[in-house]
């Protein structure tokens, strides 16, 4: 019975997850008796710490054998993802976490945290002297798309959209690469 209840924790958590961009699957196994009836009191709190750091704190009481337990979870992340996504995560792991104090036999446990970055950098609006951390920030030219070089430097061609006035212009520009993976405008027209 307690590895039914475990599996539909842990069916739910997926599918939650499986909805956004990463996915949490997990595997619990213990032969220990007893079975989680209930979950309440659900809440997650983000907390920022810096350098584009996130965490997620989740906390929750679950009914274990008759006892109400409280269990933490947390997550880090860094980037521009949901934070509904990685909380799903840490409450998730508030979940399995709930089994490990209360009961007093070995549960073993594998996470893994699939992601996919399918996040582009933002395409910029460029200025002649404009330093590009990415070349990928950048259209690259419909009819120039392969590099050249000019004055011993490796460069491109890419376009833009561009204000003239009242109307939207097409604009072409070449960055040249300065240093590992810096770019920089040198024209624009």
């Amino acid at each position: 019975m307690r590895h039914t209840t475990i599996a539909l924790i842990i069916f739910g958590t997926f599918s939650t997850v499986q909805a956004q961009e990463c996915q949490l699957q997990q595997t619990i196994r213990s032969n220990s008796v007893g079975t989680i009836t209930e979950i309440k009191n659900v809440t997650t709190n983000v907390i920022t710490l810096g350098a584009g750091q996130k965490k997620c704190v989740a906390s929750l009481d679950g009914l274990y054998n008759g006892d109400w337990h409280k269990s933490f979870g947390e997550y880090s992340w860094t980037g521009d993802r949901s934070v509904t996504e990685m909380c799903g995560i840490a409450v998730g792991l508030a979940k399995k976490n709930l089994l490990q104090p209360v009961n007093s036999s070995t549960i073993n446990n594998e996470s893994v945290v699939i992601c996919r970055d399918n996040s582009k950098p933002k395409v910029v609006s460029t200025a002649v002297g404009m330093v590009i951390e990415d070349i990928t920030q950048l259209r690259p030219h419909p009819k120039f798309q392969k590099s050249f070089r000019y004055k011993d430097t490796q460069c491109r061609w890419f376009v833009e959209a561009g204000w003239s006035g009242k109307d939207l212009q097409k604009m072409n520009g070449i960055a040249c690469l300065t240093s590992n993976r810096q770019w920089v405008v040198v024209d624009k027209f």
